[in-house]
């Protein structure tokens, strides 16, 4: 799929850009800005498009319609 080849051809680039302009320190650090704007990207660009905004919305907010009812269900968390 072009679109998933360019998008990790994106990601690729970003995390040497970290690397090279010093924004990173370090190797694992690099990940990490890397790993947190893949993360927002799916958060705000594709699960919006999928689900929707509004279900989105009450997940990062954790509303009591967007829990699942079993035990094992796990809340999302945002990251900072």
């Amino acid at each position: 799929n072009l679109i998933l080849t360019q998008l990790h051809l994106l990601f690729l680039k970003f995390h040497n850009r970290c690397l090279d302009t010093r924004l990173a320190k370090t190797l694992a650090e690099a990940q990490r800005l890397t790993r947190w704007h893949f993360q927002w990207v799916i958060v705000n660009d594709f699960l919006k498009a999928v689900v929707g905004a509004e279900l989105v919305s009450q997940v990062l907010q954790g509303s009591p319609q967007s829990q699942r009812s079993t035990s094992t269900s796990r809340s999302m968390r945002t990251v900072r």
